[in-house]
């Protein structure tokens, strides 16, 4: 991804933050002075994502750029947070709680077998099953815990998949 815009607040998701692009991107403004702010979205997928441990320590990195960050998320559990404040060096963090509703959006948890097989198959079938319900204009999303989970579940269904290191042709296409 190209970094070209003088800004003083940055947003930005983490599987962007944590390139090399972006840290030179970043440090360029902070060195003439203009950086004020970084706004991380879906700052919670850094502990989900399954190689969380090296996203952690890429984005702990930011700090060196001695501007307030700003952590985005919807979903970072309420019992999480004191760990991911410490995990991120953010200790005298305040974290801000809205109710948020998205009405044109269904969730749906379900639970299956344990065991990597029961887990597709389950998966599976609820796809089937869901897809008999909606309508052409309507979409679904099923997020996986890893890059190998995502591509052997899009095979299996016969879909397209969507994660970071996806080449950014790739990414937009898949939008």
């Amino acid at each position: 991804m190209e970094w070209k815009r003088d800004v003083q607040l940055v947003v930005v998701s983490v599987d962007q933050a944590v390139t090399n692009s972006f840290m030179i991107y970043v440090e360029s403004i902070r060195s003439r002075g203009q950086l004020k702010r970084i706004f991380i979205d879906e700052c919670h997928t850094v502990i989900t994502d399954v190689s969380y441990r090296e996203r952690l320590g890429q984005l702990v990195g930011l700090h060196r750029f001695g501007c307030a960050m700003v952590m985005l998320t919807a979903t970072l559990s309420i019992s999480m947070e004191e760990w991911f404040c410490r995990q991120i060096l953010a200790n005298e963090a305040v974290i801000i709680r809205a109710y948020t509703v998205k009405r044109n959006i269904r969730y749906r948890v379900k639970r299956v077998k344990l065991g990597k097989a029961a887990v597709e198959d389950g998966v599976v079938a609820e796809m089937l099953e869901l897809e008999g319900l909606m309508c052409s204009s309507q979409k679904g999303v099923v997020y996986c815990r890893s890059i190998r989970e995502c591509e052997a579940l899009a095979n299996k269904v016969k879909c397209g998949y969507y994660y970071s290191r996806l080449p950014i042709e790739s990414r937009r296409e898949m939008l």
